[in-house]
């Protein structure tokens, strides 16, 4: 699968910043703190790496390419509604670019 390596280091990135767990994010968990990081490194995947979206889905322990896309409308309106979460994502994916 393309991208896992980036995939790996961006999980590992959002498990850092956020404190939760890579196991957590890569789980099925439902719970909000998990759910909220999960699609924050599905939305940083999507935009950062070549990977297609069922590869990142799959990799997220999701079903369907579907999922990555709702993720990331998720952190587009999160972005929308709170101006300093976007600055502070702007800023967290600069590490990404560079890849």
């Amino acid at each position: 699968m393309k991208g896992i390596k980036e995939i790996d280091n961006i999980i590992r990135a959002v498990s850092i910043r956020t404190k939760v767990s890579m196991s957590d994010i890569l789980s099925q968990s439902r719970e909000s703190r998990i759910i909220k990081a999960k699609h924050l490194s599905m939305w940083i995947c999507r935009f950062y790496t070549k990977a297609s979206l069922q590869t990142i889905a799959t990799v997220h322990s999701c079903k369907r390419h579907a999922t990555v896309i709702n993720a990331s409308k998720q952190i587009d309106n999160l972005c929308f509604t709170n101006k300093t979460f976007k600055l502070e994502l702007r800023e967290f994916c600069k590490q990404f670019s560079n890849q």
